[in-house]
C-alpha cells in the first residue's frame, strides 16, 4: 500500500489531498475501483482500441480532459488504462496517484527518438534505464545519474516478444523534458555511453516506481531519428498507427505475466 514520508519533511500535498479535492464525494468509490494492473499510454487513441475490442467497465476523467482513465477486462483480469499527453510532470503525478490507489504493476507505452543508427523508425525499444535530465526523477532518487526499470516487468515483456517472434532492442534511454535542448554535442556524448534513444518521461516514472517498490517498465516505438546530425521525423508514417496498437497489445499480454 502507498506510504509517504513520515518525518518532519513530510510532503504537504499528497495524492490523497488532490484526489479528494478532484473527485469530492466520489473519492472513496473511485479509489477502491482502480485495479492493481495499469497501462499508461502516451497515445491519444489507445482508449479507442480498447473500446473496440474489449468490454469497458468504467470511464473516468482522471485529470480533467488532459488524462482519461478506463477500466476494462482482459482474460479475466481487470486493468486500467490511462492516457496522457507527453511530458514528465503530469505523468509523474498520475503514476503516484495510481500507486496511492493500489496499483502495483504498470507498463507504459509511447514514442522515443533513436540516437543509434542501428535502431530504425518504428523499431521497438525496451529501456532498461534512463538518464535523469527531466527534472522529476531527482526529487525521488537524487543519488545516481541513471534510474533503472523493473527487471520483473522487462522479463514479462520479453517473454511476449519472444513468443510472438517480435524483434526489439534493449538499452539505456535519455529522458529530457523538452526536445528543444537536444544538441548534437549531447547526443554524441550519450552515443559514446551506449544510450540508444531519447524520451521525455521514463526517468521520472522509473524513479517513482523504484521509490514505491512497484513493478514498472516502458515500451517505445521509434518515432524519429538522428541521421548525420539531422533530425528526421516519422510521426506521420502509416506504420505509426499500427505500432500504437501493437505496443498496446504487447503491454496487455505482458501485464498478465508480471
Amino acid at each position: 500500500m502507498y506510504n509517504d514520508l513520515s518525518h518532519k519533511d513530510k510532503n504537504l500535498i499528497t495524492p490523497e489531498c488532490l484526489l479528494k479535492h478532484r473527485f469530492g464525494k466520489s473519492f472513496e468509490k473511485i479509489v477502491k475501483k482502480i485495479p492493481h494492473h495499469s497501462i499508461i499510454s502516451f497515445f491519444d487513441n489507445s482508449i479507442d482500441f480498447i473500446e473496440k475490442d474489449f468490454t469497458v467497465l468504467d470511464k473516468i476523467n482522471w485529470f480533467g480532459h488532459q488524462s482519461k482513465l478506463i477500466i476494462f477486462s482482459y482474460l479475466d483480469l481487470q486493468i486500467s488504462l490511462v492516457t496522457l499527453p507527453m511530458g514528465p510532470s503530469l505523468a509523474s503525478m498520475v503514476l503516484e496517484e495510481l500507486i496511492y490507489c493500489g496499483v502495483v504493476k504498470v507498463i507504459s507505452i509511447g514514442f522515443a527518438g533513436s540516437i543509434n543508427p542501428l535502431i530504425k523508425p518504428h523499431d521497438i525499444v525496451i529501456p532498461t534505464e534512463s538518464f535523469k535530465d527531466e527534472g522529476v526523477a531527482n526529487l525521488y532518487l537524487p543519488e545516481n545519474s541513471f534510474v533503472s526499470s523493473s527487471n520483473i516487468a522487462i522479463e514479462a515483456i520479453e517473454k511476449v516478444l519472444h513468443r510472438t517472434k517480435t524483434l526489439y532492442h534493449k538499452g539505456s534511454a535519455w529522458s529530457i523534458s523538452t526536445p528543444y535542448r537536444e544538441s548534437y554535442g549531447k547526443i554524441t556524448r550519450f552515443q559514446k555511453e551506449n544510450v540508444v534513444c531519447t524520451d521525455m518521461e521514463s526517468a521520472s516514472l522509473f524513479a517513482i516506481a523504484e521509490y514505491y517498490k512497484i513493478n514498472f517498465a516502458s515500451i517505445f516505438s521509434i518515432s524519429d531519428c538522428i541521421e548525420n546530425g539531422i533530425w528526421i521525423p516519422h510521426f506521420k508514417d502509416k506504420k505509426t498507427r499500427i505500432m500504437k496498437k501493437h505496443l498496446l497489445q504487447i503491454a496487455l499480454e505482458s501485464l498478465i505475466l508480471i
